[in-house]
C-alpha cells in the first residue's frame, strides 16, 4: 500500500505558506510570466513522491476502433442510434442525469457529418465540445485546416485547433503550435504512430482510431518549425542599467505566432498582453525582462504598433500607447501562410527617465495560423 500522508502533508503545507502570504499582501502583485502549468509527475519528482498520490484518477480510454471503418459502414442516423442505444444501465443512467438525451444521437452526427464530408452536420450537436471535435473530425479527414474550430470558441484572433491543423495540413510540423503539453498527441496522430504516446493511453487511442483515416505526411525533409527571440534592453537619459541586459523569450514564441488579416492589414502579436493602460506596477529584480508586442502590416508601409508592454525588472512596466515612444518595427519576413517565417525588428526608445530604456527586440518565429476576419469583425472567413 502506498504511503499517501507525505503527500498529504506537502500540500498541506504549501496551502498554509499560500495562505500566509497572500494575508501579508497589501499592494497588488507584479505581474508573472506566463508558463505551461507543471505535469503532476514532474512536481512528483522535485518533491521526492508517487505521482499516483497528485494525480487524479482518470476513466480508461474506450476501445480505438476505426474511424475510417466506422464512416464507411454509417448509413443513417437512427441506424446508428439503433446500433448504438444498448449502452451500459449505469452510463445511461449518468447521460440522463446530466440531462444529455441526444448524446448518442449527437455523437452519431460525427459520423454522419464525415460521412457527408460537411461540418454543417456538426451545428445540430448540442454540446460545445462535441460540436467542435466533430468539425475538426471532418476538416482533419478533408484535409481542410480552414474548417478547423477555433481554440477558443468564436475568438479567431487566438487561431484554430492546432492539432486539428497539423493533421488538416497533413504537416507534423505545425504541431509546434499546440500546447507543450498536447504535442505529442498532436505528433503521434499526424504521424500515425501510438509509440510517441509513451504512457498517454488517451493519445495512443486518438492516433490508433485515425491510424488509416489519414494518410501518411510527406516526407520532404523541411526543417522543424522553431522560435528564436531575445530582447535587450538599456538604460537612458540617466536611468541605471536593469539588472539583466540581455533576455531569451524564444519560450514566449514557442507556439509560433497567428497572422489574422483584415481590411487594415495582417495583424499579429507576439508575446502575452496583460496590460490596457500605463501602469505603476513593476516585475519585482528577480523577475526576467517581458515584451508583449502587437502590430498591423499594410502592404509596403512601415509597421505600426497597436499595443505594447515592456517589463523591466526593478522598474515599471512600460505600455504602449501611453508611453514615450520614440522607435519602428521593421519586419525582414511575413510568410502569409501556415508554417511560414515571420522575423522583425523592434527598436527604440521608451519610457521617460527615471525609467527611460533604449530597447532592441530580435524575433524569428513562424505563422501556426492564418485567420481572415470579415470587414464587420464578426467572424472569420475561410482562406
Amino acid at each position: 500500500m502506498v504511503d499517501r500522508a507525505p503527500a498529504r502533508r506537502a500540500r498541506a503545507s504549501f496551502a498554509l505558506a499560500a495562505a500566509l502570504t497572500l494575508g501579508c499582501e497589501k499592494d497588488p502583485p507584479a505581474p508573472t510570466r506566463a508558463v505551461e502549468p507543471a505535469s503532476a509527475s514532474s512536481v512528483a519528482r522535485a518533491l521526492g513522491l508517487d505521482a499516483a498520490t497528485l494525480e487524479a484518477p482518470s476513466d480508461p480510454p474506450s476501445p480505438a476502433g476505426d474511424v475510417k471503418a466506422e464512416v464507411e459502414r454509417f448509413t443513417t442516423l437512427d441506424a446508428c442510434v439503433t446500433e448504438h442505444a444498448k449502452t451500459d444501465p449505469l452510463v445511461g443512467d449518468a447521460l440522463h442525469a446530466i440531462g444529455y438525451d441526444t448524446f448518442l444521437r449527437d455523437a452519431c452526427r460525427v459520423l454522419l457529418a464525415m460521412k457527408e464530408k460537411r461540418t454543417d452536420a456538426c451545428k445540430a450537436i448540442d454540446a460545445q465540445g462535441l460540436r467542435s471535435r466533430c468539425e475538426a473530425s471532418v476538416a482533419m479527414q478533408q484535409a481542410t485546416p480552414d474548417a478547423c474550430p477555433f481554440e477558443t470558441f468564436e475568438a479567431p484572433a487566438g487561431g484554430r485547433d492546432a492539432r486539428c491543423v497539423a493533421a488538416a495540413s497533413r504537416d507534423p510540423r505545425l504541431c509546434a503550435g499546440a500546447p507543450r503539453a498536447e504535442r505529442a498527441a498532436c505528433e503521434a496522430l499526424v504521424l500515425r504512430d501510438p509509440a510517441r504516446c509513451g504512457a498517454d493511453a488517451a493519445c495512443a487511442r486518438d492516433a490508433s482510431r485515425w491510424r488509416t483515416a489519414l494518410p501518411a505526411p510527406g516526407t520532404d525533409g523541411r526543417a522543424p518549425l522553431v522560435s528564436r527571440a531575445k530582447l535587450v534592453v538599456h538604460g537612458t537619459d540617466g536611468t541605471p542599467e536593469p539588472p539583466v541586459v540581455e533576455t531569451d523569450l524564444a519560450s514566449d514564441l514557442a507556439r509560433g505566432v497567428v497572422l489574422v488579416e483584415d481590411g487594415a492589414g495582417v495583424h499579429l502579436t507576439l508575446g502575452t498582453p496583460r496590460e490596457t493602460g500605463t501602469t505603476i506596477f513593476a516585475p519585482t529584480p528577480l523577475q526576467r525582462a517581458r515584451l508583449s508586442l502587437s502590430i498591423v502590416a499594410s502592404g509596403d508601409k512601415p509597421a505600426e504598433i497597436e499595443h505594447a508592454e515592456v517589463g523591466v525588472p526593478g522598474s515599471a512596466t512600460l505600455v504602449l500607447p501611453g508611453a514615450r515612444w520614440n522607435g519602428r518595427v521593421k519586419i525582414g519576413k511575413l510568410e502569409n501562410t501556415r508554417g511560414g517565417a515571420v522575423e522583425l525588428v523592434l527598436e527604440g526608445t521608451i519610457g521617460v527617465a527615471p525609467h527611460a530604456y533604449a530597447i532592441r527586440a530580435e524575433v524569428a518565429t513562424f505563422a501556426r495560423d492564418l485567420v481572415r476576419v470579415s470587414a464587420a469583425g464578426a467572424g472569420a472567413k475561410k482562406r
